[in-house]
């Protein structure tokens, strides 16, 4: 039986927005042949749109190092129920971990760069922060992970980055106010 090689290539065109998950959303410019080493390679040359920096990629190395299409409709469905979802209480969160442990097993799941893992992580902090105030780190991660997914639906709703980082927001905001308005009618009924 034949061996099935994975393509590790992945078709990016001009003026393509893609994600480079370190960076966030880009766009293709261009995929030029460089020599490094001596060795002829094509990169894609990407242009972050947050801060303008501009990425030099590997083309045959792009999927292995997470460079993606950006979200679809579906997908970003997906990730806003992710923010909704109970997380489950895992075996090594019902220890006391110090805080550099939890705060490095947050930052490695944010530089994954997987859109859903890193909704977890961003769902999980925004709860914590309800029920204590986070540390410096945890809310540089909490700024981090709301800024990846902001970018991202941004740009895969063709909405402005303030009006997706409100949506991902409310998430968190409705519980309140939904009590409030029970709270009002048990009030009214008296």
């Amino acid at each position: 039986m034949p061996s099935k090689k994975k393509d590790n290539k992945m078709d990016f065109k001009i003026g393509e927005k893609i994600v480079y998950p370190p960076h966030g959303v880009g766009v293709v410019e261009d995929v030029v042949e460089l020599e490094v080493e001596g060795i002829k390679s094509k990169f894609l040359i990407i242009r972050m749109l947050e801060n303008e920096m501009i990425v030099k990629i590997p083309v045959d190395r792009a999927k292995k190092i997470g460079v993606r299409k950006v979200l679809g409709e579906r997908e970003v469905e997906e990730v806003l129920n992710i923010l909704t979802d109970v997380p489950q209480i895992k075996e090594e969160h019902k220890e006391k971990l110090s805080w550099t442990i939890k705060h490095r097993k947050f930052l490695d799941k944010v530089k994954t760069g997987d859109v859903k893992v890193v909704a977890e992580v961003y769902r999980d902090l925004m709860l914590l922060s309800k029920v204590k105030d986070l540390s410096y780190g945890e809310r540089n991660i909490l700024e981090m992970a709301e800024n990846m997914l902001t970018f991202e639906i941004a740009e895969a709703k063709g909405i402005p980055h303030e009006e997706a980082r409100q949506l991902l927001r409310s998430y968190f905001v409705k519980e309140e106010s939904v009590e409030g308005e029970v709270e009002d009618e048990d009030e009214s009924i008296d």
